[in-house]
Order: C-alpha cells, then sequence, then structure tokens
C-alpha cells in the first residue's frame, strides 16, 4: 500500500515536471503578470516535490531515490529560469529617470 502510494507521487511529480517545463517554455511569449503568477505556481510545485522527495527518502531504502534527484533538480532549473526571466521583464518595464525632464 505504501509503495502505490508513494509510486503515484512520482508519478505526480514526472507529471507536474512536465508541466512546468511547458509552461516554462511557453511563458516566453507572456506578459510579465503571466510570468508572476507561473512562478508562485513553480514555487508552489518545488516545495510539493520536496515534500515528496522527503517522504520517498524515509520510506526507500534502496537506490531508487537517485532518480528522483532529475525531478528535483529539472524543478530548481525550471523555478530559476523563470526567475530570472520575471527580474529580467520587471527590470524592461520599469521607467528609469531618465526619461522624466527638469525643464
Amino acid at each position: 500500500m505504501a509503495s502505490d502510494l508513494l509510486f503515484m507521487c512520482v508519478v505526480v511529480g514526472w507529471l507536474l515536471l512536465t508541466l512546468s517545463i511547458f509552461l516554462t517554455l511557453f511563458s516566453r511569449f507572456k506578459h510579465t503578470k503571466f510570468k508572476q503568477h507561473l512562478f508562485r505556481f513553480l514555487n508552489v510545485v518545488l516545495l510539493l516535490q520536496t515534500a515528496v522527495w522527503v517522504i520517498y527518502v524515509m520510506n526507500t531504502s534502496d537506490n531508487s531515490v537517485i532518480g528522483y534527484w532529475s525531478i528535483l533538480a529539472s524543478q530548481v532549473i525550471c523555478n530559476l529560469l523563470c526567475y530570472m526571466s520575471v527580474k529580467r521583464r520587471i527590470a524592461k518595464i520599469k521607467p528609469s529617470l531618465d526619461y522624466f525632464s527638469m525643464d
């Protein structure tokens, strides 16, 4: 029973990772608000992935734990890409003082 639940969590982890990668690639064509919401979503997914990984490590003693590292590493990369994209987009739209004249 516990192994079935862990297997289901790993499958859901892979599905969430696939969704995260797809949305991160798709966000290249979207606006800042979408990217900010995506970044929040990716943070929640990373938190869930980490919680599942901790439960998986506690209940598994074989070498299959190494396979879950790929899920976590890929999720962290998605989060970093989205974070850099959001920061870059915010920096582009933030007005600077060069555009205002004091005349």
